[in-house]
């Protein structure tokens, strides 16, 4: 969670000065950029049950996550105004997406008496991960530009995909998976 926390709070801080600083967009079409964002993590949102049904929890949270780190990339390489906008709204609502399956899992995870504290001890490592990110990415920024500290983050996020997915290992068959049908004779 840590290390997606670093991925997810090196570049969510600066969109706004990503698509002003480096694409020249005036603040009027980021005003409408974020919002069409807000729209795509509502659809993500409602979709993602049906990711998680369909290849399972660790497994759909997985592939949210290397969905993100791509579109990190893909916003790294973007030159046009309009192609970045797209490639945003679909790097928020792929991050977006794995919220629910990760709030799912760790309140599986623990007694009903301890969720409270694994609820709190949660946020506390993904709002300290996403302080330190900022502070670094922020500089970084500075100093070496958009698509090298993108494209360094997008990095940061797929190790955290394949490392969630190494830690929590592979999903047991979906639950949605229809029994095989029986053959008549």
């Amino acid at each position: 969670m840590a290390l997606w926390s670093l991925a997810v709070g090196s570049f969510s801080p600066f969109f706004n000065v990503y698509f002003a600083q480096h694409l020249h967009i005036p603040m009027k079409q980021i005003g409408t950029i974020f919002s069409a964002s807000q729209f795509s993590q509502v659809l993500a949102i409602l979709a993602a049950p049906v990711v998680f049904r369909r290849f399972g929890l660790v497994t759909g949270i997985m592939y949210t996550q290397i969905a993100a780190a791509l579109a990190l990339g893909c916003l790294a390489a973007a030159s046009g105004p309009s192609t970045a906008a797209v490639i945003f709204m679909g790097y928020t609502a792929f991050q977006w997406m794995n919220e629910p399956g990760m709030s799912s899992l760790l309140m599986n995870q623990v007694k009903p008496s301890e969720q409270t504290g694994a609820s709190a001890m949660n946020f506390l490592v993904i709002n300290v991960a996403q302080a330190i990110a900022a502070a670094v990415a922020g500089a970084s920024f500075v100093r070496f530009g958009y698509p090298v500290v993108l494209s360094v983050t997008a990095i940061v996020a797929l190790a955290a995909a394949l490392l969630f997915r190494l830690l929590l290992g592979k999903d047991p068959l979906p639950v949605s998976r229809p029994a095989p049908a029986e053959v008549s004779s």
